[in-house]
């Protein structure tokens, strides 16, 4: 089976689908990310064509920008963006936008010291997949 059959199948999405709400749920009520989520991320990225362009570039600059100020953006964000800059491709960009202002609205209704960015990035996806 290709690489093209697999991303096209109802269990790939499903998968995918699946594995955003539950990262989405973790990070929003626990603020970790266990290295656990590795396992299905390497999954998916085996199963879907990969997008590699100029998102890995902003991803090299967000992992500098998390290697100078880790009180600023945590790992599992960094890895989140990665993951999904191979998937997404160009529009990991939009993505970011959209999970930016999830953030500031999340900020605005629960003022805290930090903001679950990798549940902003998951319910990024999500929004932009059904706006596509």
């Amino acid at each position: 089976m290709t690489k093209e059959l697999c991303y096209d199948s109802h269990m790939t999405k499903l998968f995918f689908w699946s594995l955003c709400l539950a990262v989405f749920i973790q990070d929003l009520s626990t603020r970790t990310f266990s290295r656990w989520w590795l396992l299905p991320a390497a999954i998916l990225l085996a199963i879907v064509p990969w997008q590699a362009d100029s998102s890995l570039l902003f991803c090299a600059l967000v992992l500098l920008l998390w290697r100078l100020r880790p009180d600023w953006i945590g790992s599992a964000d960094v890895t989140a963006l990665f993951v999904l800059s191979l998937i997404a491709g160009q529009s990991l960009y939009r993505l970011v936008v959209a999970a930016c202002g999830f953030g500031l609205l999340y900020s605005l209704v629960r003022p805290q010291n930090t903001i679950p960015f990798v549940s902003c990035l998951a319910a990024g996806t999500v929004v932009l997949a059904v706006l596509n």
